[in-house]
């Protein structure tokens, strides 16, 4: 088959011509909708990848492709859980999908939730690379912080108190991100964290 390493329009050609021979084959349209987002496409993508769903209903591969991709732009979260939730019930012990409902759930500023999966994914998939870096970020933000502070609460989000300072990073209740809130003993303090904070984690 062809894909991105070979000529991308004939990729695309050789994908659309099966789609004339084999219209209904699942596979044929969740490959198209990978070639697409590969070519940043992402509406088309997620068009593929629906209709994948809608021909095959356990078709695991689409449920988690889709909901990665949500939980990746930080977009549509809980629908991306939803997907995710529904690709385990088909596979429940595929690490990929257990490291996709972690990264989505980190997203939502879910992070309890997101270390029990992420931990999940790591005994199923121990040399998966990406299912690392995910528990690395994951487990960092806590543990660089958590050492020196005075308290920490899982509350909405995840609060970290030093006593002449604290954060808070939890989801937006109306938006696709994450909020960060910072409060200092003075405003050099408070810039110093929250620019701190701020490239920590948009790192």
């Amino acid at each position: 088959a062809y894909s991105l390493k070979d000529n991308v329009e004939e990729a695309k050609k050789v994908y659309n011509k099966a789609l004339e021979i084999a219209p209904l084959d699942p596979k044929v349209h969740f490959y198209l909708g990978a070639l697409y987002e590969k070519l940043k496409n992402k509406d088309a993508a997620i068009s593929e990848f629906k209709i994948t769903i809608r021909l095959d209903p356990k078709f695991a591969d689409a449920y988690n492709y889709l909901g990665y991709m949500f939980a990746e732009d930080g977009t549509n979260l809980d629908e991306a859980i939803s997907l995710i939730k529904r690709a385990l019930e088909i596979e429940p012990d595929n690490g990929a999908y257990l490291d996709s409902l972690g990264w989505a759930y980190f997203k939502k500023g879910m992070f309890v939730e997101a270390l029990i999966e992420m931990e999940q994914a790591i005994n199923f998939e121990p040399n998966d690379q990406t299912i690392k870096d995910h528990l690395k970020q994951i487990k960092t933000l806590e543990e660089t912080y958590k050492a020196h502070a005075k308290t920490v609460h899982y509350v909405d989000g995840l609060t970290i108190d030093f006593g002449d300072w604290w954060f808070n990073v939890r989801k937006s209740g109306t938006e696709p991100l994450l909020r960060l809130n910072v409060e200092a003993k003075d405003e050099k303090m408070l810039w110093e964290k929250v620019k701190e904070l701020s490239s920590f984690i948009s790192s």
